[in-house]
Order: structure tokens, then C-alpha cells, then sequence
């Protein structure tokens, strides 16, 4: 694996080129999800399809899925739940979260 391929569920994905520059975002549909993942900044951003809203962002180590953060986010931009995962195991699960995502949000 390269840092131009990601891995995303049990599946891989290569990142296209144009004209030798990545695209960014690269985009997938998956079931009632719009994904968009950001290589510069090893980010997913999970929207869904009917509302068109962001539903959750991760934030992975690296283009390995198996280190990452993600939070549910709500309809004002703050996650309200956070899972962390490093080497593929579970290190937290927290309802209870309250942490800001705006200025990441912004920047997608």
C-alpha cells in the first residue's frame, strides 16, 4: 500500500489522478452516505445523502482505517460521540463527548 490508496469497510481504494495531481476530495457513495476523503489531511467526512448533511468525521493516522478518530457530528457542528481505534482495537467509546468541529469543518 502506498499513501494514495485507503482503505475504507473491507474494501481498497485507489485515489485518482489528473493530470498527475490527486483529486481531492475523493468521493464515494455507500448505501444512503456520501464520503468524501481528504488525502492532505487523512480526513473522511461522512455526509447523508438525503439531507445532505455532515453526519460524522474521522480522522485516520495515515490511509490505514485501522487508526482513526471519529466523532458523530450534530446539526451545529459539535461530536457529540467519539470512537477511537489504534491497531484495529477499540481504545474508547464515549456518548458524552462535547467537541467542537467547526473550524474542520470550515476548511472541507
Amino acid at each position: 500500500m502506498d499513501d494514495n490508496t485507503y482503505i475504507y469497510g473491507d474494501n481498497t481504494y485507489q485515489i485518482e489522478k489528473v493530470d498527475g495531481v490527486l483529486v481531492e476530495p475523493y468521493l464515494l457513495v455507500q448505501d444512503d452516505k456520501l464520503i468524501k476523503y481528504f488525502k492532505s489531511n487523512h480526513t473522511f467526512a461522512v455526509y447523508d445523502i438525503k439531507s445532505e448533511t455532515l453526519i460524522e468525521l474521522i480522522f485516520t493516522m495515515t490511509c490505514w482505517s485501522d487508526d482513526f478518530i471519529a466523532y458523530k457530528v450534530n446539526e451545529i457542528g459539535i461530536g457529540y460521540e467519539v470512537t477511537k481505534v489504534y491497531h484495529g482495537r477499540l481504545v474508547e467509546k464515549n456518548k458524552n463527548c462535547n467537541v467542537d468541529l467547526n473550524d474542520v469543518i470550515k476548511t472541507l
